[in-house]
């Protein structure tokens, strides 16, 4: 059984000053937070929650403007994230000493900061109250800003390394890419669908989706159709995703899967729809 995650930091601007890098850093601010949750507060500083903005704002907060080994754009931060969030990298205790893995919530910004309204973001989270509750928004800092308050500050942030140049802030988390629309077989003879076309799904339906949790497959022959759903239901079999969150399954036997096609993909009814009667 995974281990309990815990922080040997007193904060978490301390978790970020003792990171040898952007990563290192991301790692340590997101450990810190989840450690640091505690079912019985009513404290929002112990709800474990998180954001790939907030984190990328704490660190801007902490290390020096300049210091570029520490900043990133909020989507290149974003994928670090879920990436070792996929991983089942951290584990809450569940208040009763058990390990429990992170619960990923879609919500939706409503601008009050200068993303604007309607943009969707994964609130990290033990449950989904948790992450239903939790305030994410917040103002991202750039370059100017960040630099601003310091100075305002007398320096007293993390010293920069002899690197400059900030890169421009640009969250994309849910924009599909181009490989992203195509599901492919291959040589195997099973069916491979990256994370983001998962994590569309998730924010398509808006359902919460725990690290572990399957997905349900359905081979349908009358329509041509696999549609993969987040949640049980008709004749689904469920398969594990990949610690990478791609989603990898067999054709069930019916023969619909061709080693080496590629097929297009949609989202409708809550669900991905792979039309397999159609290569790319």
């Amino acid at each position: 059984m995974s281990q309990i995650t815990t922080s040997p930091f007193s904060s978490v601007q301390d978790a970020i000053n003792d990171a040898n890098d952007w990563q290192e850093a991301v790692l340590n601010a997101a450990s810190f937070i989840v450690a640091s949750y505690d079912p019985n507060s009513a404290d929002p500083q112990h709800d474990g929650c998180f954001s790939s903005g907030e984190v990328s704002n704490i660190i801007r907060e902490t290390v020096h403007p300049a210091d570029q080994n520490f900043w990133h754009s909020v989507v290149k931060l974003g994928a670090h994230l879920r990436d070792l969030v996929w991983a089942d990298t951290f584990k809450y205790d569940d208040g009763q000493g058990n390990p429990v893995s992170v619960l990923q919530v879609t919500r939706y910004t409503t601008g009050i900061t200068r993303t604007p309204a309607g943009h969707p973001v994964f609130v990290y989270c033990p449950t989904q109250q948790a992450g239903l509750d939790h305030e994410f928004e917040v103002e991202i800092k750039d370059f100017s800003q960040a630099a601003a308050a310091n100075a305002s500050d007398g320096g007293n942030v993390r010293a920069p390394s002899p690197q400059s140049g900030p890169q421009r802030v640009n969250d994309s988390t849910t924009r599909l890419k181009p490989n992203a629309r195509k599901a492919s077989v291959a040589k195997d003879g099973r069916m491979y669908v990256n994370r983001q076309t998962i994590e569309a799904l998730c924010n398509a339906t808006q359902w919460p989706f725990r690290v572990g949790d399957p997905v349900f497959v359905e081979i349908d022959a009358a329509s041509n159709e696999a549609r993969i759903s987040l949640q049980a239901g008709g004749n689904g079999k469920s398969y594990q995703l990949w610690n990478t969150g791609r989603a990898v399954f067999s054709d069930n036997g019916t023969g619909l899967f061709q080693t080496g096609n590629v097929h297009p993909i949609s989202i409708a009814n809550n669900k991905i729809v792979v039309d397999l009667s159609v290569t790319c």
